[in-house]
């Protein structure tokens, strides 16, 4: 059971009854709660006066209110008076503690002692500890759900949509994975290694790249979306190599800092790698970046944003006010997903991104990159986030095709002219829609063009650690 309907279920709530509901805990409030309220068939309203009161019962049958409200013995009378307070919990918990739980935290600890039978008294001694279980358990919870989700969802799948839905529950499934220390399941990760392979190499993704920029589905469209939206000042802040895996950890890193954020999910470019997918965001066009031989991104950017004032930054560059006088458009690139994957050595054998993941904790950890975006949004930028591709765990193949790869860290694909050459390799082929006859060869399922068993992080092919990435738009 989720926790709103465990508490649901211990008010025993009747439709039948007007009914005041005085919240001593400050959970029921909750959109999750009212949301299963509603789906209970319940006309509800929040209250936090008797004027309110008298007014929310003209349209509803259930009214919340905090436990500060004195009700008047005749208002009384006339409903049904449930408290809920901490004898309504399905636990027993020392009230310092509770009163120091944070909401979630509280929602979270209920599923808990649910599913659990718990029985102990949560106290000073032993909160942490429960907390620390609870957190698992949720999470193992959540995890099971999402295979069921992803493999149902991978028995339907026809069209690019159906792959970037799948794509962000599958960035989800392997943060989990991480978070509670195990291998994916292998057979949701092969089934949805398959279908995506299906998807991509049929070329049900290529119609993705007609969509408008208002309703983009693809990277390039991500400057053309944004200048759609007319901002006064603009910051696209991009994170080279962050699947949506990867920005689950970011989004953990930035959870203290209170952002809120709308995300999107994108197709990167074949071969997802940075020449190819990270110039075409900057450029906005999804077909001029295959024929650049030095691309400029700093070029397409000021002159995309031509009737804008622009500077653009890396890492640790960005640290004042005086730096933005001015500006009314901003680049920023962040390396620390792509730098750290490359430089991870994998044990012998591993199939997880645990190692790197941990790195990457560490490194957020110590870094400026959250007092940068905090700068732009105190100046008054409105701030995206994106990236041009993912990575993914890969072993060599053993096969050599180095003289035809055009970014040397991209050891999953190369683009060459179409040819016989393509038949002397064992890999798959991807003809470039806006190419005008170039192939990708792609190295087959998980592996790379590397020395035989040799374990890395790497990318430019097409699973959705590396195809999907997040293009998130952060709330002031």
């Amino acid at each position: 059971m989720t926790w709103p309907e465990i508490i649901f279920n211990r008010l025993n709530l009747s439709l039948q009854v007007k009914t005041i509901i005085v919240d001593h805990i400050g959970l029921l409030d909750d959109l999750a709660f009212t949301n299963y309220l509603t789906g209970q068939g319940f006309k509800w309203d929040l209250a936090q006066d008797v004027q309110n009161i008298l007014y929310a019962f003209k349209i509803a049958q259930l009214v919340i209110v905090p436990h500060t409200v004195e009700l008047p013995d005749y208002l009384k009378k006339q409903v049904s008076l449930i408290h809920f307070d901490i004898q309504k919990l399905p636990f027993e918990i020392d009230p310092a503690i509770l009163e120091n739980l944070s909401k979630e935290q509280l929602e979270t600890l209920t599923e808990y002692a649910n599913d659990t039978g718990l029985m102990q008294l949560v106290s000073k001694a032993n909160y942490k500890k429960y907390l620390a279980n609870t957190e698992r358990h949720c999470w193992q919870k959540e995890l099971r759900e999402l295979e069921t989700i992803i493999l149902r969802q991978c028995q339907s799948a026809k069209s690019y949509n159906d792959l970037l839905n799948i794509g962000k529950l599958w960035g989800r499934f392997i943060y989990l994975n991480y978070q509670l220390d195990q291998s994916p399941n292998p057979k949701v990760l092969n089934e949805t290694d398959q279908i995506t392979e299906i998807l991509v190499l049929n070329h049900v993704v290529r119609n993705a790249f007609y969509e408008s920029s208002a309703n983009l589905k693809t990277v390039d469209k991500i400057i053309p979306h944004i200048k759609s939206r007319h901002p006064q000042k603009v910051a696209l802040v991009c994170f080279d190599a962050m699947g949506v895996a990867e920005w689950h950890l970011l989004k953990q890193y930035l959870k203290s800092s209170g952002f809120q954020f709308n995300k999107k999910m994108l197709f990167a470019l074949i071969p997802t790698m940075t020449r190819i997918s990270r110039s075409a965001i900057f450029y906005g066009n999804a077909e001029q970046v295959y024929h650049l031989n030095s691309p400029n991104e700093d070029k397409a950017f000021t002159e995309i944003f031509s009737d804008y004032t622009v500077r653009s930054f890396r890492e640790g560059e960005l640290s004042s006010e005086e730096q933005l006088l001015g500006i009314d458009a901003v680049k920023v690139i962040y390396n620390v997903f792509d730098d750290l994957a490359h430089k991870t050595i994998l044990p012998p054998m591993e199939t997880t991104k645990h190692l790197y993941f941990k790195n990457v904790l560490n490194y957020l950890a110590k870094s400026s990159i959250k007092d940068e975006l905090q700068l732009l949004i105190n100046e008054g930028f409105k701030v995206w986030l994106c990236s041009d591709h993912g990575s993914v765990v890969a072993r060599g193949n053993g096969q050599k095709i180095d003289k035809y790869l055009i970014e040397a860290s991209s050891k999953r694909a190369t683009i060459i002219e179409k040819s016989d050459l393509a038949e002397f390799y064992d890999v798959n082929q991807y003809e470039i829609p806006f190419g005008q006859g170039k192939i990708v060869l792609l190295a087959k399922g998980r592996t790379c063009f590397s020395t035989k068993n040799k374990t890395e992080i790497t990318h430019g092919g097409i699973t959705l650690d590396e195809l999907i990435v997040p293009f998130i738009e952060v709330e002031n």
